[in-house]
């Protein structure tokens, strides 16, 4: 970006990827939290997981799966990416 747009847009460049990558994060999270609410009341037929609480957990379980490197990450996306099909 510094080379095409100098580095005024190189900031503004960064800055929108940051807000990109923030979005996501937040997209992932909240939505996986639900899901994995959703599926604790499922198995125990009771409210024990909140959609808040949910998100830690999800936050924390795939936070963790990242620290394994790039390559053992894009398959485990592919695993569930297939999934949805």
């Amino acid at each position: 970006a510094k080379m095409a747009f100098g580095p005024g847009g190189e900031i503004i460049t960064a800055g929108l990827f940051w807000f990109l990558l923030t979005a996501i994060i937040v997209a992932y999270s909240g939505e996986g939290g639900q899901i994995i609410s959703e599926v604790f009341t499922e198995i125990t037929h009771s409210n024990l997981v909140s959609a808040g609480f949910g998100s830690v957990i999800f936050a924390l379980f795939f936070g963790s799966l990242a620290t394994y490197g790039t390559s053992k990450v894009d398959v485990i996306n592919r695993v569930f990416v297939l999934g949805l099909l």
